[in-house]
């Protein structure tokens, strides 16, 4: 009972102490904001919406921080697909911002299913990564198909932005799930001209 009563404590530490680190690093980013638009003297508008989509944000946060992780867990396959299938509508249905298909325009508000998506499609991978009913080849494929079909979702848009850090974050699931090296190597080698022309098509 205590060792459980220490790790209960030590999880609510660690909470806390990352959405004071995730306010410190808002913070920082609305200080920028303000600086870049102080001169022009339009920064009111774009700091109070900014103060409340950080607001919204630590609210989320602290309601998730309720739920049991394998709660997470075993619903962030079902989100992901439902949020692939809402980013696969982004072209035909999206707000068209600097040349990008990012975002749906809902009364008003500019939502980004991309940034909603990112902790679920970490949670899915690694969800399929721990799988005991797939073999070590079908848990890969299985986790690269989720990866290239996000890839290929943000490339319609296109964000290469959003569509490096997915790449990054399924990289990091795949190594600290201990994926094999070779796997890992061959897919590198696989990927890169590939996402070199890519690039080339849309440029």
């Amino acid at each position: 009972m205590k060792i459980r009563h220490e790790q209960q404590h030590q999880l609510l530490y660690r909470s806390w102490l990352i959405l004071l680190l995730a306010l410190l690093i808002a913070l920082w980013g609305l200080l920028g904001v303000y600086r870049t638009l102080a001169l022009t003297g339009q920064w009111q508008h774009f700091l109070l919406r900014q103060s409340v989509w950080l607001a919204a944000a630590a609210v989320v946060y602290l309601v998730l921080r309720k739920l049991r992780f394998e709660t997470l867990l075993n619903s962030a396959i079902p989100l992901t697909a439902l949020g692939a299938a809402v980013m696969l509508f982004l072209p035909l249905f999206g707000l068209r911002v600097n040349g990008m298909h990012g975002w749906y325009s809902i009364a008003g508000v500019t939502v980004q299913p991309s940034e909603l998506l990112k902790g679920f499609y970490i949670l899915s991978l690694i969800k399929i990564l721990h799988s005991q009913k797939l073999t070590p080849l079908q848990r890969f494929t299985a986790a690269l198909a989720v990866m290239a079909g996000f890839a290929f979702l943000l490339l319609m848009q296109p964000d290469f932005g959003t569509m490096t850090v997915f790449l990054a974050g399924g990289a990091g699931a795949l190594y600290f799930c201990r994926v094999k090296v070779r796997y890992l190597v061959l897919t590198t080698l696989a990927a890169i001209p590939v996402a070199i022309a890519a690039i080339m098509s849309h440029s």
